[in-house]
C-alpha cells in the first residue's frame, strides 16, 4: 500500500488556492469530502492532508472577506 506523504505548508496552500478556484465557496467541502472518504479507506495521512487543505481554504477565504487577499 502506497502512504501519502505529508504536505508542506506551502503544497496546502497552493490546493487549497487550486480548489478555490475550481469549487468556490464550497472548496472546503470539497476538501473535508476527500479527507472523509480517505480516513475511511483507512489512509489517516491522507485524510489529515486534506483536512489541512480545507483548513487553509478556511483562512484564504476569511482573508478575502476582509480585503486582505489579492
Amino acid at each position: 500500500m502506497v502512504k501519502s506523504h505529508m504536505l508542506k505548508e506551502h503544497e496546502s496552500l497552493y490546493l487549497a488556492k487550486m480548489l478555490i478556484e475550481e469549487h468556490g465557496y464550497l472548496a472546503s467541502d470539497h476538501a473535508k469530502r476527500q479527507a472523509q472518504q480517505l480516513l475511511r479507506d483507512a489512509d489517516v495521512e491522507g485524510g489529515a492532508a486534506w483536512m489541512r487543505v480545507a483548513r487553509a481554504v478556511d483562512m484564504l477565504l476569511e482573508g478575502e472577506g476582509s480585503g486582505t487577499l489579492h
